[in-house]
């Protein structure tokens, strides 16, 4: 897809920014791999990443934000950021599994209150949507499928992010959005953990395929037994892995 067709649509601003926030991420994995810093060896400040790569504040943060999201560093309150190792080595089944089992319960709170608040968003978006609104709705699923293709999960728990986000705009309702930005804070970590098992990224690209398809057609009980049912699947997915690691079932 064209620069002209991101343009026509509104998103040519968060496909730049996570391409520079790419970016960022991959100057510090070689600034680690050269030598400069060891495991449990503190992390540049989002100053010196500012002054070492040329690049804003809020990217730097945004660095931070996705390589804590993926058990890469730990940022300590006033003492800054900490390198903790690369996901990479971490990311079989057994790690997002323990992942999942230690966040089990703060996850399936947030996920029962995704099920209440974006059933109603989706509806009054099916309802209120503009053909610009959908037609964004559109291009960001593509870029999540072709994430999915690149098995980069970090692309796909953004695009993932926007499309939901977009959602909530379309629904009109401040109070919606708002609350949308608050969960989306709070599930960014989950979404990279899901993404890195296969599965979940077919049954995402599934779903959101048909829910497109009721936006499409302005059937909003459609769209809404959908994304219940998406949600309800992710929070049934999450419990099964968790019980599996209970148990000692492999994955």
């Amino acid at each position: 897809m064209g620069n002209s067709m991101l343009k026509a649509v509104g998103l040519m601003k968060p496909i730049e920014r996570i391409s520079i926030v790419d970016q960022v991420i991959n100057n510090l994995k070689e600034y680690i791999v050269e030598g400069n810093i060891d495991v449990g060896d503190k992390m540049p400040t989002e100053k010196e990443i500012c002054e070492m790569y040329g690049v804003g504040r809020s990217t730097a943060r945004e660095a931070y934000r996705m390589m804590q999201a993926i058990d890469m560093i730990d940022v300590r309150r006033g003492k800054g950021a900490y390198f903790k190792g690369f996901p990479e080595e971490r990311t079989d089944d057994s790690y997002v599994a323990n992942w999942f089992r230690e966040h089990s319960q703060r996850l399936t709170n947030i996920m029962e209150v995704r099920i209440a608040i974006e059933t109603m968003t989706t509806r009054l978006a099916i309802q209120r949507m503009s053909d610009r609104q959908l037609e964004q709705l559109r291009v960001l699923h593509e870029l999540f499928v072709q994430s999915a293709r690149a098995k980069n999960y970090v692309k796909m728990a953004f695009y993932d992010e926007e499309l939901h986000h977009k959602i909530a705009e379309a629904s009109g309702n401040e109070l919606l959005i708002r609350m949308e930005k608050i969960i989306a804070e709070c599930i960014m970590d989950y979404r990279m953990q899901t993404y890195q098992l296969p599965d979940n990224a077919v049954h995402a690209i599934t779903t959101h395929d048909a829910l497109l398809s009721a936006f499409e057609k302005r059937n909003a009980e459609a769209g809404v037994a959908l994304m219940t049912e998406h949600l309800e699947n992710s929070l049934e997915d999450m419990q099964a892995i968790t019980q599996e690691k209970d148990s000692g079932t492999p994955l």
